[in-house]
């Protein structure tokens, strides 16, 4: 134990305070007095427990060993925000697993994303005790899951604590209300100090964003017109191309004070639910809003995706889309820590 904590988080207690912040360190042996021998998910007696360390631990080499698990390491927003975090990894420092139990492809970032770990393990077929017992026979230090709660999700496996120290980090910036989750990675855009005392993990706020960007990324090579694109030729163009379900009230009464406010100005939203346009137009007029200020995008490549943002104005977005609308220089504006997408 002493030579994982001791040896290697201790860098990260050095670290200085401009750099990043945590509310509270907890060692692996303080955080694992706190663990139940069972839960109600099926968290049975976990597999790694402190007394299985000692002094006389060694492995080959002095690397850091990380394994991150995600359903999400192909074609998905977390993939490509996490593309180039993995590719500037000191691979001196630290030894990369992927643990992957989502849905593969063979597309150019679906292949980056492989080829950025020292092992890519596919354990879709394999239940979540058989995955936990290999990410603990790799004698991973560190497991970070880039999902929580969100689809295809598979919190079990941590939850046998299969490494020392298990952390939660980009999809997911809420608590996952668990003691087998020892931090959250995040920012205080996303999780406000004030916030805290509804998470159940210890909160790393990293200097300025959680988020991760591809320096690689191509935007477009084409720009779509506005007709195309379904767009008036002229006016403002607000943007949100989240899913309508993560539509609030309070959110789109702000939206809608601001078509009133600004003549001619539209709000684009993603059309890939017709009840759910239809709906929003319906409580757009209920607001005095015309419905036809109302576009709607249709679900393709040319206007969809990172084409959009030299068409459009300004952005209201879940951070994975926030992040790459910085790329072109627009407008963003977020709902601070009330909301994860």
């Amino acid at each position: 134990l002493s030579v994982i904590w001791d040896a290697k988080a201790v860098r990260l207690d050095r670290a200085d305070a401009d750099e990043c912040f945590v509310t509270e360190w907890i060692s692996p042996r303080d955080r694992a007095s706190r663990f139940k021998t069972s839960d109600s998910n099926g968290g049975d007696i976990p597999l790694w427990r402190p007394s299985q360390l000692s002094t006389l631990y060694w492995k080959v080499d002095d690397r850091i060993r990380i394994a991150y698990l995600s359903p999400d390491l192909a074609d998905h927003p977390v993939a490509q925000q996490l593309i180039g975090l993995l590719e500037h990894h000191d691979r001196a420092r630290f030894e990369l697993t992927a643990i992957s139990f989502g849905p593969d492809s063979d597309s150019g970032l679906a292949r980056r994303v492989r080829g950025s770990f020292d092992r890519f393990l596919d354990v879709r077929a394999q239940g979540d005790l058989a995955i936990a017992e290999q990410i603990r026979a790799l004698e991973i230090d560190i497991a970070v899951d880039l999902c929580g709660y969100t689809q295809g999700c598979r919190p079990n496996i941590l939850a046998r604590r299969p490494a020392p120290v298990q952390a939660s980090y980009l999809g997911y910036a809420a608590t996952m209300g668990t003691p087998h989750i020892d931090y959250l990675v995040a920012d205080a855009m996303a999780v406000p100090r004030h916030h805290l005392e509804f998470f159940s993990e210890s909160v790393v706020w990293l200097p300025d964003t959680l988020m991760v960007n591809d320096p690689k990324r191509v935007i477009a090579q084409r720009t779509p017109t506005r007709q195309e694109c379904g767009l008036p030729d002229t006016g403002f163009v607000f943007c949100c191309f989240c899913n309508a379900f993560k539509i609030n009230a309070a959110i789109f009464d702000i939206w809608m004070r601001l078509l009133a406010a600004v003549e001619g100005s539209v709000l684009w939203l993603i059309d890939d639910n017709s009840v759910a346009t239809a709906n929003l137009r319906k409580e757009a007029v209920a607001r005095g809003i015309a419905p036809e200020r109302l576009a709607a995008a249709e679900p393709s490549p040319d206007c969809l995706g990172y084409t959009s943002f030299l068409v459009a104005t300004a952005y209201h977005e879940p951070w994975e889309v926030l992040v790459a609308a910085l790329l072109p220089c627009f407008w963003i504006y977020w709902d601070v820590g009330n909301t994860i997408a």
